[in-house]
């Protein structure tokens, strides 16, 4: 059972998953390029005192670096996803969807998690629920492009099954 036959967002309409789930490959390279930028100028000295970042308790000396490190090698492994997210609608390849399908669901669990853990250590500071709600509110964007893409995956996994009918003579 498909779960979306349309994809649509305030910035994005397409009338179908394939052609959404195509610029859902284009929003987490763009995403991800930007968030690499963004730690790769805090592992070299940047402001990274922003209570809802991240990298807001990292040691810059020690953990920011092995931890940004770790998050740009991850962003870089959703560019490499995303490619092949592309491949495999195009190809009607479902094995190549896999990749993104599982990241996506990582990011989106993090997203949630961060978020919990951010309203928990720092209750004191009113102005984490707003970070909060809209880390929240992005995870939600998130997880309506892994919609996106599973629904296109059912597509294709529906279109691949085989139809066996018995020939009685």
């Amino acid at each position: 059972m498909v779960l979306l036959r349309s994809f649509w967002t305030p910035c994005i309409v397409h009338s179908n998953v394939k052609s959404g789930s195509v610029a859902v490959a284009g929003y987490t390279v763009a995403t991800s390029l930007v968030l690499i930028t963004l730690t790769v100028y805090m592992i070299l000295r940047g402001d990274s005192s922003q209570l809802f970042s991240p990298y807001f308790e990292a040691d810059v000396r020690d953990s920011l670096i092995f931890y940004g490190l770790t998050a740009v090698l991850f962003l870089i492994l959703m560019i490499f996803s995303a490619v092949l997210l592309v491949m495999g609608i195009h190809k009607n390849l479902r094995g190549l969807m896999l990749p993104w399908l599982g990241g996506m669901a990582l990011v989106i669990i993090f997203q949630l998690l961060w978020s919990i853990w951010l309203l928990y250590g720092y209750y004191i500071y009113i102005q984490v629920v707003i970070y909060a709600a809209v880390y929240w509110l992005w995870a939600a964007y998130n997880y309506y492009c892994w919609l996106c893409v599973y629904s296109q995956y059912q597509i294709i996994n529906e279109m691949q099954s085989p139809n066996i009918e018995l020939l009685y003579p």
